[in-house]
């Protein structure tokens, strides 16, 4: 017999998909230019790298949003993870120098 989620879990997973969808659409519009731009302190390299790993970041949002609504065990520990690495990354997305 297959277990409903709960309203909290739905409220949880359909907000991480449409937070990694909004963010998905404003860095597709901004674009990679625009991304350069504001992260002007870093070599054209580490930039591309970053610009990727912001890509799959939203990626793995979107895929976790979708696993948590299906009560997907493996989505469940994943995004632990996930938020783990946003967690510990923050500091390299929002650099102090930057601003």
């Amino acid at each position: 017999m297959a277990k409903n989620p709960s309203i909290r879990v739905i409220i949880f997973g359909v907000v991480l998909i449409l937070g990694a969808l909004f963010q998905m659409f404003l860095v597709y519009r901004s674009g990679y230019e625009y991304y350069c731009r504001l992260h002007q302190e870093y070599d054209s390299t580490m930039l591309y790298v970053r610009y990727l790993v912001s890509w799959g970041i939203k990626l793995a949002g979107l895929v976790l949003g979708f696993g948590i609504l299906k009560l997907n065990d493996w989505a469940r520990k994943l995004l632990i993870a996930y938020y783990v690495f946003i967690i510990v990354t923050v500091h390299l997305k929002h650099a102090y120098p930057a601003y």
